[in-house]
């Protein structure tokens, strides 16, 4: 055989043994993209988390039992770190910490709705500077939350929608990478956060 056979050979080998591996390593990227996101996810709610001791104090005088519900919840959040430099960082975050996460995020959910609704009947809690404050700050770190959240499900689409494509696919299936699961809200009208009323 001529040269330029033998060239096509080795062009044609060199791609079906490189190309996995390069298959192999954009989906690792990926993974390690989407566990950033979700990190940046639980900065966000790590600073939302550390306003409610305040907001505890401040409602305590008018509202025992609803900040004693808030504190109890505050106190019984389990930290969500997933640490990015390990293999399996993915699946810590599908295995655990997403549904740890929105547990947490919903019974902290609800324990505010209690309280605003409770601040409802006590107009001088409402109209303190200090309450209003924290409600605001509340809100201003929802809308982080939210926005992290977006980042994280919109990484997650990609990472997924480039593990599903054949070929890749079946780097995946060999590989054992698994999808991503979705931050997603399961109660109506509830964005990862509660609902807050800065200013009343």
């Amino acid at each position: 055989m001529s040269w330029w056979v033998w060239l096509i050979v080795a062009v044609v080998v060199i791609t079906v043994v490189s190309w996995p591996v390069a298959a192999h390593n954009r989906l690792v990227s990926m993974q390690i993209t989407v566990v950033e996101a979700w990190r940046g996810i639980d900065v966000e709610l790590e600073r939302r988390w550390e306003l409610i001791p305040s907001l505890v104090e401040v409602a305590r005088s008018y509202a025992r039992h609803e900040a004693d519900v808030l504190a109890r919840v505050a106190g019984e959040r389990k930290p969500s770190r997933v640490d990015a430099n390990t293999s399996n960082a993915l699946q810590q975050l599908h295995d655990r910490v997403i549904a740890e996460q929105s547990a947490s995020e919903s019974e902290l959910s609800v324990a505010l709705n209690q309280l605003l609704t409770v601040a409802e009947a006590y107009p001088q809690l409402r109209s303190a500077e200090h309450y209003r404050r924290l409600m605001e700050a509340l809100s201003e770190a929802g809308d982080r939350v939210a926005a992290a959240r977006r980042l994280y499900n919109g990484n997650v689409t990609r990472f997924n929608a480039a593990l599903r494509s054949f070929p890749t696919s079946a780097v995946a299936r060999f590989t054992g990478i698994d999808a991503a699961d979705f931050l997603d809200v399961a109660q109506p009208g509830h964005s990862g956060v509660p609902p807050v009323r800065a200013g009343e």
